[in-house]
């Protein structure tokens, strides 16, 4: 049995099945990385399988190659003054889409986890 665990940027996720999700997260030490998330359109956790969230994500499969699945915890969702500011949120969603369509996956990628956290406290800021 395969597992980790470490923190991840919400890239995009897109509902499967009746009440699951494919999440792909931008983690630091295991770069974009896909995972089924239980009840991923439930009321509950819909919230915060929005892109741009950070969350704790715990990942375990069978095999390594599998797409395996998902626990997920919030650590910080996006902020409620981003939703008032279409540019800022533009741009978020922008890098949230540009990291899940060039980024290979499962090739880790510290540096850029770390930038697009970067972007994300700068777009808390008026001169971002």
């Amino acid at each position: 049995m395969e597992s980790w665990s470490d923190q991840g940027i919400v890239l995009h996720a897109r509902p499967h099945g009746e009440n699951g999700a494919i999440v792909a997260l931008l983690t630091c030490e295991h770069g974009r990385h896909a995972g089924y998330v239980h009840g991923g359109r439930s009321s509950k956790k819909r919230g915060m399988l929005e892109p741009g969230s950070l969350i704790k994500a715990q990942w375990q499969s069978r095999v390594e190659e599998n797409l395996g699945s998902y626990t997920v915890e919030q650590e910080r969702g996006i902020p409620p003054f981003l939703m008032d500011d279409p540019l800022k949120l533009g741009a978020l969603l922008s890098a949230c889409s540009l990291c899940d369509a060039a980024l290979p996956e499962r090739e880790g990628h510290p540096g850029l986890f770390h930038g697009f956290q970067a972007l994300m406290t700068a777009l808390e800021e008026e001169h971002w």
